[in-house]
């Protein structure tokens, strides 16, 4: 197998495509009004609807959109749609916190969902433990990224080496992220995604275009697909088992990805609460159309490349890619910007979840055991805390790189999604109190981490995260109701 050969005009246009995020890390410096330790983590909350909507676009539609999604819809064919379940959930998700999150910013001046936990349940325990599944939960998505770059490389590499080209490749995209957003902070996270989630689409989209001109067009693919029968699972699969697999990915929506750390700081990052709403909106438009592109990329892989296992169907994306760039001159330039619209996904999501790991780390935990906070101190740990966080993560991206990426997103979001009563009940239910979620999330989280240590993450088709929520919301519910009849007897 051949890898992609690098002249130097690719080189040079790599250079300059790279050199640009460092440009944007500096032009996103020199616009911030304030040099401290908040603008460098939310921007100051200074940002229009089409700036949200794209970042939210870009930050979403990440490295999944283009090696786990196609390679899940390569194993599991139409199957694929139950997984996009999840959008549906985290809009619902977003309209239903997003607002009034936003309204309470305006006053508090939050940084991170942390902030938010401790100012309405003043509870030193539930801070602490939120503290810990954020910080695990937007680590582990970021590995996840870190791990698509690998994949990336390695999918264009000659398939010798294949372990240095997955470290190297990661350590030198993880090392360009780091130096823009260490410069820029939140605003280069966020302008970095503005152009990122533009080159995703149009990469998505030509890529669909040369596809099904080359390799198969449509009617002939619907002809393959039910000749697979594991491609047309949608049809052929237990409804029962398809329906509650929907509702299980749905409430991973609403209740886990709604509440990523990364999802709070675009909300706080909003001008307004009218801007964030038609971001949102503009959003949601794009869900069905993102999730088709996928799907039908991993159908295509299936006929082009059949017989690959988990891992090696991780690859399909990248694999037709090169096998379209030996074919012309024209499709060889094509799928270099395609790759690049591959690594800006890939970057969109990872340097947002970087960002978010940094504000928590250094709001949550440093910063509240130093005496001496004066801001140019608390912005030169923050930047600190960046290299140390991605240097440490990069090496158990390497560690982890056998692990397919549906695995580490569904084995996160069951933790994370634990947390959902502290936001949802700490915004819609007043008298709650932080005991009674802390009763809830502690049962809810030792259900779920227990089943994880066997390696179960799924039970009949729901989410182990699902089944922790219900016994979360029923503890909490029973504490609080408990609490308040002893209240009034005594």
């Amino acid at each position: 197998m051949e890898g992609i050969v690098l002249n130097t005009a690719t080189i040079v246009f790599f250079l300059l495509y790279f050199s640009s995020f460092i440009i944007i890390g500096f032009l996103s410096k020199s616009y911030a009004k304030n040099h401290t330790t908040r603008d460098y983590l939310t921007g100051d909350s200074s940002f229009g609807k089409i700036t949200l909507f794209l970042t939210l676009f870009a930050t979403t539609f990440s490295g999944l959109t283009f090696i786990g999604g196609p390679g899940f819809s390569y194993r599991n064919g139409f199957l694929f749609y139950v997984v996009a379940a999840i959008g549906m959930g985290y809009v619902l998700g977003l309209v239903l916190l997003g607002p009034a999150i936003r309204k309470l910013h305006a006053k508090k001046k939050y940084i991170t969902g942390v902030d938010f936990i401790a100012d309405r349940f003043n509870h030193p325990l539930l801070t602490k433990i939120a503290t810990f599944i954020l910080v695990y939960a937007a680590s582990m998505y970021l590995i996840s990224q870190l791990q698509v770059l690998g994949r990336v490389f390695q999918g264009f590499s000659d398939g010798q080496n294949l372990d240095q080209w997955y470290l190297y490749g990661t350590l030198f995209l993880a090392i360009i992220m780091v130096v823009y957003e260490s410069i820029g902070g939140f605003r280069a996270v966020v302008w970095t995604d503005t152009l990122q989630g533009c080159l995703m689409s149009l990469g998505l989209i030509g890529a669909v275009f040369i596809f099904s001109k080359e390799f198969i067009n449509l009617p002939d693919l619907l002809a393959y697909i039910k000749k697979a029968p594991e491609l047309y699972h949608l049809i052929s699969f237990n409804k029962t088992k398809t329906i509650i697999w929907v509702f299980s990915y749905f409430f991973m929506g609403l209740f886990a990805f709604s509440i990523y750390p990364q999802t709070f700081q675009r909300i706080i990052g909003a001008e307004s609460i009218n801007k964030l709403l038609s971001s949102i909106k503009y959003f949601m438009l794009t869900l069905p159309l993102m999730k088709l592109l996928p799907l039908f990329l991993g159908l295509v892989g299936h006929y082009v490349f059949p017989g690959l296992l988990d891992i090696g169907s991780e690859y399909i994306f990248p694999m037709m890619l090169k096998k379209i760039m030996s074919m012309s001159h024209i499709y060889y330039w094509i799928g270099i910007l395609v790759f690049c619209s591959i690594l800006a996904a890939i970057l969109s999501s990872a340097d947002s979840f970087l960002i978010a790991i940094v504000a928590l780390v250094t709001k949550n935990i440093i910063i509240e055991k130093i005496k001496d906070n004066s801001e140019r101190r608390n912005l030169v740990i923050s930047k600190m805390i960046s290299f140390f966080i991605l240097s440490l993560l990069v090496g158990l991206a390497f560690l982890l790189r056998y692990f397919t990426l549906i695995s580490i997103f569904d084995m996160t979001m069951n933790l994370l999604s634990q947390l959902a009563p502290a936001f949802f009940l700490g915004i819609y239910m007043p008298k709650i109190k932080g005991s009674s979620i802390v009763t809830g999330l502690l049962l809810g989280a030792l259900f779920v981490v227990s089943f994880a240590g066997f390696n179960v993450h799924k039970i009949w088709q729901i989410h182990t995260g699902v089944i922790g929520i219900t016994i979360n919301f029923i503890a909490v519910f029973m504490h609080h109701y408990l609490n308040r009849i002893k209240a009034v007897k005594s």
